[in-house]
């Protein structure tokens, strides 16, 4: 296991670390095992290797996650702590994050909530555990999330966005990733705090930004699920997209929110915020903002002044 781990070859660590994973998945790891042996000779192998190497760091995260379902959250808790403390000295801060990113998927384990912004809340049935189960674990795990992971991420959410550096968007997707695994009320509260620091990014003069920014909304649209993300999105855009260009910004963010996620809608889903929509849209074709497109500088200014996708969106 460990010279193919040490491997020269990635194909050869891939082959170890799809072994751990088949391991997780037929019988149980003793918790010292892995935190004495496994998890540190894998993480090793995720930060010490090129960024190029996405693979081999992905399939390294994978296989920390399912060792993770059998560890305390105690322990779970040690292993964030550890990788967010090498994100303030790191250079691999992008790849610590999609580490983050990644193990994040089993919170729900130890919180006994899965998806609780969907309002179809479950409970997570664990089996085989040497460890405290889900229920035992559940207040503690909820309360080191919101007091001591979040406002940590939220840090770096707001440092990394302020300094241009590569962790701020990023970070705003393990956040939301953490919502997921929180109470439904709690994690409502939250999300608009992530929404407000994500959407004054859209506010920027600058094209690359805005797109960026609209590609992180639409992800934490798409992950969290546009019947419920959706509303607080444009909420969230309607309060800082106010005047001038933004208007224009602020159409265009709405209509690619739709053209994306339209796919996974239901009949009735949106109707709590269709009069929104409707009303960002109508301002596009008949107001003020549909004056300002047929102004050849203001046009050419920006690519959401060119395109005028009200029609598209109807």
């Amino acid at each position: 296991f460990f010279s193919s781990l040490y491997h020269l070859q990635n194909s050869q660590r891939l082959l170890a670390l799809n072994l751990v994973i088949h391991i997780c998945t037929t019988s149980a790891l003793k918790p010292n095992t892995i935190m004495d042996i496994l998890f540190p000779a894998i993480f090793n192998i995720a930060i010490e290797g090129e960024e190029k190497d996405h693979l081999v760091i992905d399939k390294c995260a994978s296989t920390v996650l399912e060792m993770s379902r059998f560890i305390s959250w105690k322990q779970f808790f040690k292993i964030m702590m550890m990788i967010i403390n090498l994100l303030r000295k790191s250079e691999k801060k992008r790849m610590l994050i999609k580490f983050l990113h990644i193990i994040f998927d089993v919170l729900s384990h130890f919180t006994g909530i899965s998806n609780s912004l969907s309002g179809d809340v479950e409970e997570e049935m664990i089996e085989d555990k040497p460890v405290e189960t889900a229920l035992e674990s559940s207040p503690i795990a909820i309360s080191d999330l919101e007091n001591k992971i979040l406002p940590i991420l939220y840090k770096f959410l707001v440092d990394g966005n302020s300094a241009k550096q590569v962790i701020g968007m990023p970070t705003a997707l393990a956040i939301v990733k953490i919502l997921k695994a929180l109470p439904k009320k709690m994690a409502h509260i939250e999300l608009i705090k992530v929404l407000a620091e994500v959407t004054s990014h859209m506010k920027s003069r600058v094209q690359f930004v805005r797109d960026s920014t609209r590609e992180l909304l639409v992800s934490i649209c798409l992950s969290l699920g546009p019947a419920v993300s959706l509303k607080p999105i444009i909420s969230s855009l309607q309060k800082t997209l106010v005047k001038g260009y933004q208007k224009h910004v602020f159409g265009y963010t709405v209509y690619m929110l739709l053209e994306k996620t339209i796919p996974q809608l239901n009949p009735g889903e949106i109707d709590n915020c269709i009069a929104d929509i409707v009303a960002v849209l109508l301002e596009g074709i008949f107001g003020r903002v549909a004056e300002q497109k047929d102004v050849s500088t203001i046009a050419n200014s920006m690519t959401e002044a060119k395109h005028n996708k009200e029609f598209e969106a109807f």
